[in-house]
């Protein structure tokens, strides 16, 4: 992983090796959207602010940067097939979608993002860079550190997690898993420590969002503990 700054702008990171031949400085560019008014400005906004060459839709030419909004999921939906995308977002996406993102090598940008920046993002995509913002980057690094922490996690701090994800009492867990409250309390510190957590309802959101818990109370959870 690489990171960097453009010129334009330090809020953004290159995520992938460099490429072995840089492509030209003048990008071209595809514009995909399911919404034709999201479409227009987003026209709008390469041509006229970022200087850049937008060719017709239907075109075939290869070497184009392929320029998918309003969201990750518009990538499916408008089914571009490129080898160079980049994604111009409303909002944050959730963080699984971005790991998917970066594993498949598509590039974000926000759509708040002037035409100096859609610029300079869409030069090192075209470059072969993969991009992506690095408020979104910190997401990334975020969750593969919860998971890590989640495969580091024992058997008896799991057991322990679900049953509190379960909305169990402390005493209850304790009983059910044949040790003392005050073993049960240490294991949870321990694995809220892990997690990187310091309360039961955000250790439950970490451990259901990672999958190592089920959510066995959907429509009932909130019971006080």
């Amino acid at each position: 992983m690489v990171s960097t700054s453009t010129r334009s702008d330090r809020r953004y990171m290159i995520v992938s090796d460099p490429p072995s031949e840089r492509a030209s400085q003048s990008p071209r560019v595809r514009i995909h959207s399911t919404s034709r008014l999201v479409y227009a400005g987003l026209h709008a906004q390469l041509v006229q602010r970022a200087g850049v060459a937008v060719e017709p839709e239907e075109s075939l030419s290869e070497g184009v940067v392929e320029v998918v909004a309003p969201s990750l999921r518009a990538i499916d939906d408008v089914g571009t097939t490129g080898e160079s995308i980049l994604c111009v977002v409303d909002e944050p996406p959730p963080v699984d979608e971005v790991v998917t993102a970066v594993r498949s090598g598509t590039s974000v940008v926000m759509s708040s993002a002037d035409g100096a920046e859609l610029g300079v993002v869409l030069r090192l995509v075209s470059g072969g860079f993969t991009v992506l913002p690095r408020e979104l980057m910190r997401c990334v690094g975020e969750r593969a550190a919860q998971v890590r922490a989640c495969n580091e996690l024992t058997e008896t701090e799991r057991a322990a997690l679900q049953a509190v994800a379960d909305e169990r009492r402390v005493s209850e867990i304790a009983r059910d898993l044949n040790y003392s409250e005050r073993t049960i309390r240490r294991h949870l510190r321990r694995a809220y420590a892990k997690l990187g957590v310091s309360t039961r309802p955000t250790a439950v959101a970490v451990a259901l969002r990672s999958g190592i818990v089920e959510d066995r109370l959907i429509g009932r959870r909130g019971r006080s503990m």
